[in-house]
Protein backbone atom coordinates (compact mmCIF):
# COMPACT_ATOMS: atom_id res chain seq x y z
CA UNK A 1 0.00 0.00 0.00
CA UNK A 2 1.12 3.82 -0.55
CA UNK A 3 1.60 5.96 1.89
CA UNK A 4 -1.49 7.33 1.52
CA UNK A 5 -0.34 9.62 -1.25
CA UNK A 6 0.91 8.62 -4.55
CA UNK A 7 2.77 11.22 -7.17
CA UNK A 8 0.99 12.17 -10.41
CA UNK A 9 4.07 10.90 -12.27
CA UNK A 10 3.38 7.36 -11.04
CA UNK A 11 -0.68 7.90 -12.36
CA UNK A 12 0.97 9.69 -15.48
CA UNK A 13 3.05 6.51 -15.98
CA UNK A 14 0.35 3.79 -15.48
CA UNK A 15 -1.25 6.19 -18.47
CA UNK A 16 1.39 6.40 -20.72
CA UNK A 17 1.82 2.30 -19.94
CA UNK A 18 -1.89 1.97 -20.82
CA UNK A 19 -1.84 3.94 -24.41
CA UNK A 20 1.56 2.02 -25.01
CA UNK A 21 0.00 -1.03 -24.44
CA UNK A 22 -3.07 -0.33 -27.05
CA UNK A 23 -0.56 0.60 -29.32
CA UNK A 24 1.44 -2.97 -28.96
CA UNK A 25 -1.57 -4.95 -29.46
CA UNK A 26 -3.29 -2.65 -31.69
CA UNK A 27 0.11 -2.73 -34.30
CA UNK A 28 0.52 -6.61 -33.75
CA UNK A 29 -3.50 -7.81 -34.43
CA UNK A 30 -2.70 -5.53 -37.72
CA UNK A 31 0.35 -6.84 -38.27
CA UNK A 32 -1.38 -10.91 -38.14
CA UNK A 33 -4.63 -9.22 -39.57
CA UNK A 34 -2.16 -8.05 -42.93
CA UNK A 35 0.16 -11.20 -43.13
CA UNK A 36 -3.00 -13.69 -42.95
CA UNK A 37 -4.32 -11.63 -45.33
CA UNK A 38 -1.86 -11.68 -48.03
CA UNK A 39 -2.07 -13.29 -50.95
CA UNK A 40 1.36 -14.50 -52.97
CA UNK A 41 1.00 -12.50 -56.07
CA UNK A 42 -0.09 -9.30 -53.73
CA UNK A 43 2.62 -8.97 -51.41
CA UNK A 44 4.23 -5.30 -50.94
CA UNK A 45 6.76 -5.24 -47.77
CA UNK A 46 5.11 -1.43 -47.41
CA UNK A 47 1.88 -3.03 -46.44
CA UNK A 48 3.39 -4.05 -43.03
CA UNK A 49 5.25 -0.46 -42.55
CA UNK A 50 1.79 0.76 -40.52
CA UNK A 51 1.62 -1.79 -37.67
CA UNK A 52 5.26 -2.23 -37.73
CA UNK A 53 5.55 1.34 -37.09
CA UNK A 54 2.51 1.30 -34.47
CA UNK A 55 3.70 -1.76 -32.47
CA UNK A 56 7.57 -0.22 -32.28
CA UNK A 57 5.76 3.02 -30.90
CA UNK A 58 3.76 0.89 -28.39
CA UNK A 59 7.16 -0.37 -27.56
CA UNK A 60 9.03 2.50 -27.33
CA UNK A 61 6.54 4.22 -25.07
CA UNK A 62 6.29 1.56 -22.52
CA UNK A 63 10.07 1.54 -22.36
CA UNK A 64 10.21 5.48 -22.12
CA UNK A 65 7.51 5.58 -19.96
CA UNK A 66 8.66 5.78 -16.33
CA UNK A 67 11.08 8.77 -18.06
CA UNK A 68 8.54 10.31 -19.63
CA UNK A 69 6.18 10.24 -16.84
CA UNK A 70 8.66 12.30 -14.27
CA UNK A 71 9.59 14.48 -17.46
CA UNK A 72 5.88 15.55 -18.19
CA UNK A 73 5.55 16.42 -14.20
CA UNK A 74 8.32 17.91 -13.36
CA UNK A 75 7.53 21.20 -11.04
CA UNK A 76 4.15 19.88 -10.78
CA UNK A 77 4.17 16.55 -9.67
CA UNK A 78 2.21 16.49 -6.53
CA UNK A 79 0.73 13.77 -4.32
CA UNK A 80 -2.72 12.61 -5.17
CA UNK A 81 -4.50 10.71 -1.90
CA UNK A 82 -5.13 7.24 -2.69
CA UNK A 83 -5.52 5.45 0.80
CA UNK A 84 -5.47 1.83 0.29
CA UNK A 85 -4.56 1.93 -3.19
CA UNK A 86 -1.93 -0.27 -4.24
CA UNK A 87 0.70 -0.13 -7.67
CA UNK A 88 -0.61 -3.74 -8.07
CA UNK A 89 -4.08 -2.74 -7.45
CA UNK A 90 -4.01 0.58 -9.57
CA UNK A 91 -2.04 -1.46 -12.78
CA UNK A 92 -4.67 -4.17 -12.47
CA UNK A 93 -7.76 -1.95 -13.24
CA UNK A 94 -5.95 -0.34 -16.01
CA UNK A 95 -5.14 -3.70 -17.29
CA UNK A 96 -8.79 -5.02 -16.77
CA UNK A 97 -10.17 -1.57 -18.38
CA UNK A 98 -8.40 -1.89 -21.25
CA UNK A 99 -9.06 -5.28 -21.64
CA UNK A 100 -13.04 -5.16 -21.48
CA UNK A 101 -12.60 -1.89 -23.79
CA UNK A 102 -10.76 -4.34 -26.55
CA UNK A 103 -13.29 -7.54 -25.76
CA UNK A 104 -16.55 -4.73 -25.75
CA UNK A 105 -15.42 -2.62 -28.81
CA UNK A 106 -15.17 -5.85 -31.04
CA UNK A 107 -17.23 -8.79 -29.39
CA UNK A 108 -20.38 -7.28 -31.96
CA UNK A 109 -18.30 -7.31 -35.51
CA UNK A 110 -16.82 -11.03 -34.49
CA UNK A 111 -20.57 -12.10 -33.63
CA UNK A 112 -21.60 -10.23 -37.05
CA UNK A 113 -18.73 -11.65 -39.09
CA UNK A 114 -19.35 -15.27 -37.54
CA UNK A 115 -22.95 -14.41 -38.66
CA UNK A 116 -22.15 -13.26 -42.22
CA UNK A 117 -19.77 -16.46 -42.89
CA UNK A 118 -22.47 -18.81 -41.34
CA UNK A 119 -25.27 -17.64 -43.41
CA UNK A 120 -22.90 -17.06 -46.37
CA UNK A 121 -21.89 -20.63 -46.50
CA UNK A 122 -24.64 -21.84 -46.14
CA UNK A 123 -26.09 -20.23 -49.49
CA UNK A 124 -23.10 -20.77 -51.37
CA UNK A 125 -21.74 -24.18 -51.43
CA UNK A 126 -18.36 -24.38 -51.56
CA UNK A 127 -17.93 -20.90 -50.44
CA UNK A 128 -13.90 -20.31 -50.44
CA UNK A 129 -12.85 -16.50 -50.80
CA UNK A 130 -15.26 -14.17 -50.04
CA UNK A 131 -11.73 -11.20 -50.53
CA UNK A 132 -8.95 -10.13 -48.59
CA UNK A 133 -10.87 -7.25 -46.84
CA UNK A 134 -13.30 -9.54 -45.33
CA UNK A 135 -10.72 -11.69 -43.96
CA UNK A 136 -8.81 -8.56 -42.59
CA UNK A 137 -12.16 -7.32 -40.95
CA UNK A 138 -12.54 -10.49 -39.48
CA UNK A 139 -9.17 -11.43 -38.13
CA UNK A 140 -8.37 -7.41 -36.61
CA UNK A 141 -11.83 -7.74 -34.72
CA UNK A 142 -11.28 -11.32 -33.16
CA UNK A 143 -7.59 -10.81 -32.46
CA UNK A 144 -8.46 -7.86 -30.63
CA UNK A 145 -11.12 -9.14 -28.77
CA UNK A 146 -9.00 -12.35 -27.96
CA UNK A 147 -6.22 -9.86 -26.63
CA UNK A 148 -8.94 -8.00 -24.45
CA UNK A 149 -10.17 -11.43 -23.35
CA UNK A 150 -6.29 -12.36 -22.45
CA UNK A 151 -6.01 -9.00 -20.82
CA UNK A 152 -8.87 -8.99 -18.51
CA UNK A 153 -7.57 -12.74 -17.58
CA UNK A 154 -3.92 -11.70 -16.96
CA UNK A 155 -4.54 -8.35 -15.48
CA UNK A 156 -3.33 -9.49 -11.88
CA UNK A 157 -0.24 -11.27 -13.23
CA UNK A 158 1.00 -8.27 -15.04
CA UNK A 159 0.23 -6.00 -12.52
CA UNK A 160 2.37 -8.38 -9.91
CA UNK A 161 5.24 -8.69 -12.42
CA UNK A 162 5.25 -4.69 -13.11
CA UNK A 163 4.62 -3.69 -9.13
CA UNK A 164 7.88 -5.94 -8.56
CA UNK A 165 9.94 -4.25 -11.33
CA UNK A 166 8.99 -1.10 -9.73
CA UNK A 167 10.09 -1.80 -6.57
CA UNK A 168 13.74 -2.50 -7.80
Amino acid sequence: TFAKNMPISSITQVLLRLSALNWFVTGLVQLASTIFSFRGDSFSPIQLAAPVIILLAGIVCWTLAPFLSRHFTKGADSAVSLEGVTLASLYSTAFVGLGLWFALANVAQVFNWIHFYVSYSSQVQGMTDTGPGSFYSLSQAALTFAAGVILVATAQTWARKLTKKCEH
